[in-house]
């Protein structure tokens, strides 16, 4: 399992339109709303790399993007260390 998290610019006022066709693709796993050059953060997650790409491929298809920044790529196994520390501190 790949996690990939993301950061896209859409079209000026279609941010609402845009959300719900981003949120319907399937491996989108969160998406934000946020404030500034970007209008939302993504974290996708698939079986393989190159599903992930498909995922980043279907979004740019959307007639309101404007700008995916690069993606970035984790597996699994390295939020699995993460959540390890995270307990190591509680």
């Amino acid at each position: 399992m790949v996690f990939g998290m993301t950061m896209i610019k859409v079209k000026h006022s279609q941010d609402s339109i845009a959300y719900q066709t981003i949120q319907s693709i399937k491996g989108v796993k969160e998406i934000y709303r946020i404030f500034g050059e970007y209008n939302f953060f993504l974290i996708m997650d698939a079986y393989r790399r190159g599903d992930l790409d498909k995922i980043v491929d279907e979004i740019r298809t959307t007639g309101d993007v404007v700008e995916i920044r690069p993606v970035l790529v984790t597996t699994d196994s390295d939020l699995a260390g993460l959540r390890l520390s995270e307990s190591a501190l509680s």
